[in-house]
């Protein structure tokens, strides 16, 4: 299985950076680049959940993590704290822990751009959820 998410991640990787290089350069009006865009993703994640649903059950619980917090950085912290928290017995250290994190400061900026992140991800998880429900759940 663990062959299998890393197929999974590098195949999100490579449709997320082909969606941003490839269309970036097209000639489509915006609304019709994010149409073809969110096409792209859900198509992908119908894919990945027809091929490989037990991998799409595990993976949607992370997008949807992601798509609820403000940020990728924000989601990223949090999934880290809450595996730091399932991991450390002490609850004393799970304390200290979650004050260290309060004290760091993440930076404002995203490296790269959020709102097409978001469309790609949500695009994504519609098309688990149509492939996995018959049905899609942003429609």
């Amino acid at each position: 299985m663990n062959r299998k998410k890393h197929l999974c991640v590098a195949s999100i990787i490579v449709i997320l950076v082909a969606l941003g290089v490839g269309f970036g350069c097209a000639t489509f009006q915006p609304e019709q680049q994010e149409a073809v865009e969110r096409m792209a993703a859900r198509t992908a994640g119908y894919l990945v959940a027809k091929e490989e649903p037990e991998l799409a059950a595990e993976i949607l619980p992370y997008i949807e993590t992601y798509l609820a917090a403000p940020t990728l950085q924000a989601a990223v912290i949090q999934e880290g704290i809450v595996y730091l928290e399932g991991k450390i017995k002490d609850p004393l250290v799970v304390a200290n822990v979650r004050d260290v994190v309060e004290m760091i400061k993440v930076p404002e900026e995203p490296l790269f751009d959020e709102t097409k992140l978001r469309q790609a991800l949500t695009g994504f998880a519609d098309g688990l959820s149509i492939a996995r429900n018959g049905a899609s759940v942003t429609s």
